[in-house]
């Protein structure tokens, strides 16, 4: 994350998201988030979550065991992309 973080900012850019789906490292990201900021002048950004969205229609696999690359996991990566 660090080369990232040095590399985004010798490219000029200004901003960064750090947008976690998983539901661990929280902390872990919320560190480099504050690290990046700190070293490489970047305006990073923490994201972690669903951001409140209701989970309906979700198979009984996924309800049961969907915790990772799962349905919703893989649904708000393959969303944030289209934006």
């Amino acid at each position: 994350m660090r080369d990232l973080g040095a590399s985004l900012s010798q490219a000029k850019f200004q901003k960064l998201v750090l947008y976690n789906t998983h539901g661990g490292n929280t902390a872990s990201i919320d560190v480099m988030a504050r690290d990046l900021r700190a070293e490489f002048g970047l305006r990073t950004f923490a994201l972690h979550g669903s951001g409140g969205i209701a989970f309906e229609g979700l198979s009984p696999q996924e309800k049961a065991y969907g915790f990772h690359a799962g349905e919703v996991e893989t649904a708000l990566l393959l969303a944030s992309f289209r934006s």
